[in-house]
C-alpha cells in the first residue's frame, strides 16, 4: 500500500478475477481504477517521487522482475530490470535518482540492493549477508536507509547510512518490522512484534555519518493484515506527509454486526466480494464514524486514535482505515 506524493491517491494491488493486479484508488471520491492488466501477478506498487510513475514487480517472464509505467496510465508497461532472482521494489529516494529494491537470493536470502535510475542503471547491493534484510526506505534527506533484519534471532529495525560505508545504528527495542520515515526526518514508524504502532525519535548528524536515537514510543495497536511480518508482501500501511495520519491495511473476520477497532464500534456489511469504499476523503480533513477518539501518550505528544469509516478492500478479509495521530 502506497499513498501518492501528493496525498491524493492511493496505489494497492488486489485479485480481480483470480488475478493480481495494481490498482490506484481516487483519494477524495474512493473509487478505485485499474491500473494494470496483464495476465500476471502485478504487485509492490511503488511511486516515483515526483508522482509521474508507478514501479512495481511482475512474473510475466516466470521470474519477478520490476516494471514501470506513468501514473496517469498511458503508455505500455515497461520492463526496468530483469535478472534470475525475483525482486520487489521497496522505495524510491526523494531526488529520483535510486530505486531501492529487495532481492531474493538462493544463497542469502532477502538482501537490499540499489538501482540508480541515471547513466547505465547497473544496480549495486547495499545489504547483502546471510541474514534477511527487507522494507528498506530512504530518508527525507536520502543519506540514510532504514530497514528490518533478523541478524540478532528476531526482526529488529536498523538505520545505516547511504551509500555507505557508516555504522549501524539499532532503532527497535524489542522487536519491529515495516518500518517508515517519518518526512521531518525525525521519527522512524514501524509495527512491533506484538502488533503495536510505534515512533522512533532520530537526530541525524548534517554530515549523514551519525544519529541519536531515543526511545521508541506506542502509538497504537493496529492488528496490520498478514501480521507484523506479512511475507513476501511490503509495509501494510503509508502514513500522511505531515506524519499526522497513517492508512492501514487491517485484517478483520468476515462478519456482520458491530465490530471492535481500537475500542470504537464500527459497523460491517456482510462482506463477500472484493471492492474498495471511502479511502481518504482528504489528505487533511478526514470524515469518522461514530464514536469518540481514544487518547494515548507518546514522547512526542498526545496522540488521537480514530476510526474512519471506510469499506474492506481485500475478498473482506482486510479493511483500510485512516488514524490521525497528535492532536488536530
Amino acid at each position: 500500500m502506497e499513498l501518492s506524493p501528493d496525498g491524493k491517491r492511493v496505489a494497492v494491488y488486489r485479485a480481480a478475477s483470480s488475478n493480481q493486479d495494481v490498482w490506484l484508488i481516487d483519494a477524495s471520491r474512493g473509487v478505485p481504477k485499474r491500473f494494470t492488466f496483464d495476465a500476471a501477478g502485478d504487485m509492490n506498487p511503488t511511486w516515483s517521487p515526483d508522482g509521474s510513475r508507478i514501479v512495481f514487480h511482475s512474473n510475466r517472464k516466470g521470474i519477478y522482475n520490476l516494471y514501470w509505467k506513468l501514473s496517469s496510465g498511458a503508455g505500455a508497461d515497461e520492463l526496468l530490470l530483469e535478472s534470475d532472482q525475483d525482486k520487489a521494489p521497496v522505495d524510491w529516494s526523494s531526488d529520483g535518482r535510486f530505486l531501492l529494491f529487495r532481492s531474493n537470493s538462493p544463497q542469502t536470502g532477502f538482501d537490499l540492493w540499489v538501482l540508480p535510475i541515471f547513466g547505465d542503471k547497473k544496480p549495486f547491493p547495499f545489504l547483502k549477508t546471510p541474514f534477511v534484510e527487507r522494507d528498506g526506505q530512504f530518508s527525507p534527506d536520502g543519506k540514510w536507509i532504514t530497514y528490518e533484519s533478523n541478524e540478532s534471532g528476531r526482526f529488529e529495525i536498523y538505520v545505516q547510512p547511504f551509500p555507505g560505508p557508516g555504522g549501524k545504528f539499532q532503532i527497535s527495542a524489542s522487536g519491529g518490522a515495516q518500518p517508515r520515515w517519518n518526512k521531518n526526518g525525525k521519527e522512524i514508524f514501524y509495527v512491533s512484534l506484538d502488533s503495536t504502532m510505534m515512533a522512533a525519535p532520530v537526530k541525524l548528524s548534517p554530515d549523514g555519518q551519525s544519529l541519536e536515537t531515543g526511545t521508541p514510543a506506542a502509538l497504537f495497536p493496529v492488528r496490520i493484515a498478514g501480521g507484523p511480518l506479512p511475507s513476501f508482501n511490503k509495509q501494510q500501511y503509508a502514513v500522511s506527509s505531515d506524519g499526522q495520519r497513517f492508512l492501514v491495511n487491517l485484517a478483520v473476520e468476515k462478519q456482520s454486526g458491530p465490530a471492535r477497532v481500537f475500542g470504537i464500534d464500527i459497523r460491517l456489511e456482510q462482506i463477500d466480494e472484493r471492492r474498495f469504499g471511502k479511502i481518504l476523503p482528504d489528505p487533511i480533513a478526514l470524515s469518522h464514524a461514530a464514536g469518540s477518539p481514544q487518547k494515548r501518550r507518546s514522547s512526542s505528544g498526545e496522540f488521537d486514535v480514530k476510526q474512519p469509516f471506510y469499506n474492506p478492500a481485500h475478498g473482506g478479509q482486510n479493511i483500510m482505515i485512516s488514524v490521525p495521530a497528535r492532536d488536530g
